[in-house]
Parts: C-alpha cells; sequence; structure tokens
C-alpha cells in the first residue's frame, strides 16, 4: 500500500509539474513525460548500460518531434520510417541500486495531409507482419468488402469489424489478422491488424500504428498504449479505429510511435515501447 500511495504522489507531482502548452503560431504542440525505475538486481556493478524507448514519430507533413530530454544522457534520430528511438546512457548502477529514468518530449502536431511519396521506406501493401494476406479467408471477405472508392471501402470494413469482432481484454502476444477473424474476437492491436488486412487485400494501403489517444498534455502509462489502423485514403491516412468505434478520428488526437513494419532500425526488436540493452531490468514504469 504504501508503494501504490508513492507511485500516485509521484504521478501527482509529475503532472503539476507539466502544464499544458500554448499553441506556438497555428501550430499545436503536446507535451509527453515517461518514467521508468531500472534495477541493477545483481551483485557487481554496472557500467555502461544502455535503454531504449520508443519516443513519437517525425513524419513528413505530420507529426513532428520537436525535443526529447531526458534526466539521463540520451540521442535519437529517425528511421526510415520516421520512428524515433532514444538510447539512454546511465554510466554506473550499484549493486541493488535503483535508478528512476524520466523522458520529457515535445511533439508539434501539423496538419495531417502529405503528399502520395511521403510514406518512407515501406509502400504499406502487400504482406507484412501479422496480417496473413493470401489465406483465403481474409482474401475472400476482402472481396465481399470491396466498394466502388476508397472511402467506401473503408467504411465498408469498418462497419463490418463492429457487427462482427468482439473486444477482449488486453493480451501481450499478437495473434494475427487470421487468428482474429477465425476467433471474431481480440484486443485492438487484433482490430488493427484485421482492418489493416482487409484493406491492403482490397487493394488500400494500409497500416498498424501504436502510440496514444490523446488530446491534452500528459504523463504516458504502459496501460494507456493503444494499437489502431491506417488506410490511405483520397491522398491523406485515414485513422480506423475499430476498438474505440472511430472512423477517420481526429489525427492530432492519436500520437504515432511505431509502425509494423519489417523496416525501421532494429533497435527495439519485437518490443513496442521499450527494452533494456544491458543486465538493468525494469522495476516499475
Amino acid at each position: 500500500m504504501r508503494r501504490r500511495a508513492a507511485l500516485r504522489g509521484l504521478t501527482a507531482g509529475l503532472a503539476a509539474a507539466l502544464p499544458t502548452l500554448a499553441s506556438a503560431g497555428e501550430v499545436p504542440l503536446r507535451r509527453l513525460r515517461f518514467v521508468w525505475e531500472l534495477f541493477n538486481p545483481g551483485s557487481q556493478w554496472l557500467r555502461n548500460e544502455e535503454f531504449a524507448c520508443a519516443l513519437p514519430a517525425s513524419l513528413p507533413g505530420g507529426q513532428q518531434l520537436v525535443s526529447a530530454q531526458g534526466s539521463h544522457p540520451l540521442r535519437w534520430n529517425p528511421d526510415c520510417l520516421g520512428q524515433n528511438t532514444a538510447l539512454i546512457s546511465l554510466s554506473e548502477v550499484a549493486p541493488n541500486q535503483r535508478v528512476r529514468v524520466h523522458v520529457d518530449m515535445r511533439v508539434a502536431l501539423l496538419p495531417s495531409m502529405k503528399p502520395a511519396s511521403g510514406r518512407g521506406c515501406d509502400n504499406w501493401q502487400g504482406p507484412g507482419p501479422y496480417l496473413d494476406l493470401g489465406e483465403a479467408p481474409i482474401t475472400e471477405l476482402a472481396a465481399e468488402l470491396k466498394l466502388g472508392s476508397g472511402l467506401d471501402t473503408a467504411r465498408s470494413i469498418f462497419e463490418w469489424l463492429l457487427a462482427h469482432i468482439r473486444y477482449t481484454a488486453y493480451s501481450p502476444s499478437d495473434k494475427g489478422a487470421l487468428q482474429a477473424l477465425r476467433m471474431r474476437q481480440g484486443d485492438c492491436t487484433e482490430f488493427a491488424h484485421l482492418a489493416t488486412a482487409l484493406a491492403r487485400a482490397a487493394g488500400l494501403p494500409a497500416r498498424t500504428v501504436g502510440g496514444y489517444v490523446l488530446d491534452h498534455d500528459a504523463i504516458v502509462k504502459p496501460g494507456d498504449y493503444h494499437d489502431w489502423a491506417e488506410l490511405w485514403v483520397d491522398g491523406r491516412w485515414l485513422i480506423l479505429d475499430a476498438q474505440r468505434r472511430e472512423f477517420d478520428a481526429d489525427a492530432q488526437a492519436y500520437i504515432r510511435f511505431r509502425y509494423y513494419s519489417k523496416h525501421g532500425d532494429g533497435t527495439l526488436g519485437s518490443h513496442h515501447r521499450w527494452r533494456t540493452l544491458g543486465q538493468l531490468q525494469v522495476a516499475w514504469q
């Protein structure tokens, strides 16, 4: 109980320290903070440890990561998709020591429209992670849902998902589009994978995106992480978030962090939010 009270106190204190940013000119800014406690579980000093975490992506014509500053030295650069990964360096950590680490980020929320050439190093078509393209159930359903225009097809996919897929509690493992279709259930990730798969099978470029849905500055919690689908329709990325029952949602409320793609710098590997690159463990976040 004392631990929970301490965490609540920390969260309240951090919230007070993060005033809402006013717009800079006509470009809204969003301020976010991550907090972790890293732990050396061994009996030896650890030196030159690194901790990696996802930062908001930088997208042509869309959101831009303006700054990232931490309690410890960090460096970051966008990869070919625009994903930003911070590498945080800890020079030394004593045996059984706990180290609190935080990262403050500022994101500029630019207009979501951008040219078709601004898709990065992935064309967001054809096979992709967890999409199960080529499987008959997905191909056949996509053919049924495909309509005369891209927008009509996107809405057809959205309405089918609302009517036929049941939301379940969070699952730590990605089950993929085909299992979501067969089981008719899943968490936000399965909704997103299935929407992406159906869109690609119907001829629309589409991608599964991970990040946070926020309309205010925030201390970002792991449990708030969310996946959704984005479909390329009429020269822009349309947000299709069937799990939240949002079609063509406000892009400035969806802060993009990671994409499900075979491209990228690989620093996080299969981890979407953070990972330790040495012997440190995450005690809490």
